[in-house]
């Protein structure tokens, strides 16, 4: 009776030990790093990042699994390559993984509420987020400051936008254009002067395109038919679609104007138009041509003519 009930005493301690193994998930870490510009992937923040990462999983005997790094990637969205395939790794992995590592919140997110749905599912999974520069932790007082970290990461960028914002509200304002040139502009670095150049290749084919719909003898798909038959290409060398010809057409810019609604701008530009053949009546007739379903501007006096 003894040899049996000490032969059952084993086996019971044996199965507890094999459960209790069974829980017991490997301290091993994932390493996310992150820049913003393509700039700081080659003057080495991101490798910086990386270093002092994996340096951080030493010191706790951590061994790193991977490591996933977004180049030239904002942190205003979660809805980045590898941050979602850091993600979808984690929950693969979660018996596997206990870690996500990174050098800083900021390069995690910069917007409270993925900060904290991130985190979430991470740990649904049983992961946790570690941070090299922060104390951080499922503690009340690591949340606490994860929390006031991710406020003010936000914070951070909100104020960075509403600069960006206001810049290019003052460019406008200058006659300057802020963004990145549209078809028949080239975009070039000056202070005092025009920023937009027209393009020595496709410049004169938009004037063309203008001048032949402002007519009236062409039909727009006639004037986008001889527009590629000339050689009119995008910037990334494909043909004009139907779609892309009519914003074309409507775009005020070419007769000078730049339209900012989202900046809450417009003001005449300081570089040259293209659409020299444009009038009231054209921008009348290109209203018509899409179905009265538009907001033009006359380029005359710059009052907003609206679709019924």
């Amino acid at each position: 009776m003894r040899r049996a009930g000490g032969s059952m005493l084993n086996r019971r301690r044996v199965f507890s030990e094999e459960s209790v193994a069974a829980r017991i998930v490997p301290m091993n870490a994932v390493v996310y790093c992150r820049v913003s510009t393509k700039e700081q992937v080659s003057n080495f923040s991101l490798e910086t990042q990386q270093d002092r990462c994996v340096e951080y999983c030493t010191r706790q005997r951590w061994p790193v699994v991977t490591i996933f790094r977004d180049e030239g990637e904002s942190a205003k969205t979660s809805d980045r390559r590898e941050f979602q395939r850091m993600i979808e790794f984690c929950k693969r992995k979660q018996n596997e993984i206990s870690f996500v590592v990174v050098h800083d919140l900021s390069r995690f997110s910069r917007q409270m509420a993925d900060q904290l749905a991130v985190i979430a599912d991470l740990q649904a999974a049983g992961v946790r987020l570690r941070s090299v520069m922060e104390n951080v932790d499922e503690t009340s007082a690591g949340k606490l400051m994860q929390n006031i970290y991710g406020a003010f990461n936000q914070f951070d960028n909100d104020r960075k936008a509403e600069r960006t914002r206001l810049g290019m509200q003052r460019a406008v304002n200058m006659g300057r254009f802020p963004f990145k040139a549209p078809l028949g502009y080239l975009n070039v670095s000056s202070k005092n002067t025009a920023n937009l150049i027209p393009d020595p290749e496709r410049a004169p084919l938009i004037q063309k395109a203008f001048k032949l719909y402002g007519t009236g003898a062409e039909t727009k798909a006639g004037v986008l038919r001889t527009m590629n038959a000339l050689g009119l290409k995008t910037h990334a060398g494909s043909k004009i679609t139907p779609q892309t010809f009519e914003r074309l057409l409507r775009n005020p810019l070419y007769s000078g104007w730049i339209v900012a609604p989202k900046l809450e701008a417009r003001n005449r530009g300081s570089f040259e138009p293209l659409g020299t053949a444009l009038t009231n009546g054209l921008f009348t007739m290109l209203r018509e041509a899409c179905g009265g379903k538009t907001t033009l501007v006359s380029p005359m006096g710059f009052e907003p003519m609206l679709s019924p």
